[in-house]
């Protein structure tokens, strides 16, 4: 049995993960197109 509240909370941490790397991606990128 799964507590709601746990659920939510792993969700928006993978939620979180991935726009982070996201961020990364995009900085990392950027950072080679203008260098």
């Amino acid at each position: 049995h799964l507590n709601p509240l746990n659920v939510k909370i792993a969700e928006l941490r993978e939620a979180l993960e991935s726009v982070t790397a996201e961020q990364k991606y995009l900085k990392a990128r950027e950072e080679r197109h203008w260098h």
